[in-house]
């Protein structure tokens, strides 16, 4: 193993592999959290497409159903996006840290 050695080279070699294993954790939930802002943007986008669908029908009902879906996903893809912001710089590069 490369890195700093301490007396206890054991210590060492647990402290490192529990380190990569936090880094697989938390890169794991960042995934997720991007995966859910991506299908959230991409699901405001589609209920826009269905908003402007249903005025040129002249359906006021499903323009105020798929406005508030947009709405709602807009604001999931905004917590998501302050999530992974916050995440980013309370962890920073902690994950490459693999010395």
């Amino acid at each position: 193993m490369a890195g700093k050695q301490h007396a206890n080279g054991s210590h060492v070699f647990e402290r490192s592999r529990l380190s990569s294993g936090e880094a697989a954790r938390r890169s794991d939930e960042n995934y997720k959290l991007i995966s859910v802002l991506y299908y959230a943007l991409q699901e405001a986008e589609t209920c826009e497409h269905h908003v402007q669908d249903a005025e040129r029908a002249g359906d006021h009902e499903l323009v105020d159903f798929f406005t508030e879906l947009r709405d709602s996903q807009i604001a999931r893809a905004f917590q998501a996006r302050r999530l992974i912001l916050d995440r980013l710089e309370r962890y920073g590069g902690d994950e490459e840290d693999d010395d």
